[in-house]
């Protein structure tokens, strides 16, 4: 097998889709043609290919190495996954593009509510825009979500597999079984704390009890446009510039990265970070809602857009767009968590009196980590049987029971990441918190203001995803994944 010629082909694949994925999601184009793109590289996608990867033996005569046979291995069944179900994900993502609702007597694109929502200061208006939206997605979108779940079940089980959760955990190494334990000690560790806070928050930010509070409603919640002020739109960028600046990086000298802010009526309010070519031509997307939370989000997918920026051009295809994306997102999270800190507050913005607003922001932090560790727990249980009504039943309870307010069944299939991202999501949350200690113990609590901190990075940036989120701590010595470091820092802050 001439795995080279396919990895060649796999740099010009992935450019070429990346490219197709910024435009429909940027908001530039309806349209999404993933079965003409796949159609173009049938030896990425054919059960042929397939079959000959998985009968590969490291170190032999096809030169590749068990590191990379491993991640080959993942991405060729992501391939035949994507393969099966293309025609199904592009009517979904052009139906989903083009699809609108009526508000307020205008017709909005889908894509925008959460941020016209977000921004929706009457509770009721909330309420209405999100029934319509939960109308729309049920008519529209479900059917063809449960029809790719129906394929993906049927994949699984040819291709030999108990499980899509035990095909994850043997091709990924992905600890599922551990991580979903761990976070519902989390849970179990917060449930007063979080009660507490939330109740609060939802009663001075808007003026509801949390009886009342709806899943409409935390977009608003997280919105905090009381802390508005703080956070001015015109600093946003040039703030971002300062803080990459003081670890040596100069952002408006790097030619291979692109920031896309302006804001477009079907412009995926999701912000996200793409690779088109890694790391000649990488793109930062996002739609600004306003306030603190644009800058949480710029600075997550900035720290997205340096660690690919950053990644050396001659590592292998696999290292560079493969491998434990945990690794990335917890460099996404690292740059984000900057503008929670009180000393980056007090040091780029000039912010004194930022207690409030830091303590919030533990706040969200904590929301988001028992969030995602119930989705973990939905998906978890959502495997090993194909049962659409039970997978309803049983994301509305997993969710409205760990986050204290009413989940709706209807958006029980759209809200997966695929590939199990949910715990790469998680073991970066949790790798942050360590990451950071370390920077702060190597080089000060203003690390970010140290271009041997930026040095550092650079440095581990330019090997890519080539070692898993587990395989770099021990690389430097720190200690094994926990929620305890994220934990102390919530507690130091909101307890």
């Amino acid at each position: 097998m001439d795995v080279a010629h396919l990895m060649q082909r796999a740099e010009e694949f992935c450019a070429e889709m990346g490219e197709e994925y910024y435009q429909n999601y940027a908001g530039l184009s309806d349209e999404f043609r993933i079965v003409e793109i796949v159609g173009k590289y049938p030896e990425l996608f054919s059960r042929e290919t397939y079959d000959e990867v998985m009968a590969l033996e490291p170190d032999g005569e096809d030169g590749i190495d068990e590191r990379e046979l491993k991640l080959l291995r993942y991405f060729v069944t992501g391939n035949y996954f994507t393969a099966a179900t293309k025609e199904l994900v592009e009517e979904k993502e052009k139906k989903e593009a083009a699809l609108t609702v009526e508000h307020k007597g205008e017709e909005i694109a889908y894509r925008s509510i959460p941020v016209v929502n977000a921004n929706e200061e009457d509770a009721g208006a909330r309420r209405e825009l999100d029934a319509r939206a939960q109308a729309a997605l049920e008519g529209e979108l479900n059917p063809l979500y449960e029809s790719i779940f129906e394929k993906t079940f049927s994949l699984t089980g040819e291709l030999g597999y108990e499980n899509y959760t035990a095909l994850t955990e043997q091709l990924s190494g992905l600890k599922l079984g551990w991580l979903r334990d761990t976070m519902q000690d989390f849970v179990r560790e917060t449930n007063d704390l979080y009660r507490e806070t939330l109740d609060e928050y939802a009663w001075t930010l808007l003026g509801l009890r949390l009886s009342e509070l709806a899943q409409c409603d935390i977009g608003r919640l997280m919105r905090a446009d009381a802390f508005d002020h703080m956070f001015d739109r015109e600093r946003m960028v040039p703030a971002l510039k300062d803080t990459l600046a003081g670890m040596g990086i100069e952002l408006d000298k790097q030619e291979n990265v692109t920031l896309d802010l302006e804001s477009r009526p079907k412009k995926s309010p999701r912000a996200f970070c793409i690779g088109i070519r890694v790391p000649q031509d990488v793109r930062l997307v996002l739609t600004p809602i306003g306030g603190a939370q644009d800058y949480s989000v710029l600075f997550h997918e900035a720290g997205h857009l340096q660690f690919y920026a950053h990644m050396d051009a001659k590592l292998p295809f696999l290292y560079r767009h493969e491998g434990d994306t945990s690794v990335h997102e917890n460099f996404a999270f690292l740059l984000q968590y900057l503008t929670t800190d009180p000393a980056w507050l007090g040091d780029v913005l000039d912010k004194l009196r930022i207690e409030d607003y830091v303590r919030f922001s533990r706040f969200s932090k904590l929301y988001m980590l028992r969030r995602y560790a119930a989705k973990l727990d939905y998906e978890y249980g959502f495997w090993p049987k194909l049962d659409f009504e039970s997978a309803r039943r049983a994301y509305r309870e997993k969710l409205t029971r760990t986050l204290l307010f009413k989940y709706s069944p209807t958006r029980a299939l759209a809200d997966f990441d695929q590939g199990y991202y949910v715990a790469k999501y998680l073991q970066a949350w949790l790798a942050e918190a360590t990451i950071r200690q370390h920077l702060r113990g190597e080089f000060g609590h203003k690390w970010y203001r140290n271009e041997k901190a930026g040095d550092w990075l650079r440095a581990v940036w330019a090997e890519g995803q080539k070692f898993d989120i587990h395989e770099l701590l021990e690389r430097f010595g720190l200690p094994k994944l926990s929620y305890k470091p994220a934990l102390n820092d919530i507690r130091e802050h909101l307890g």
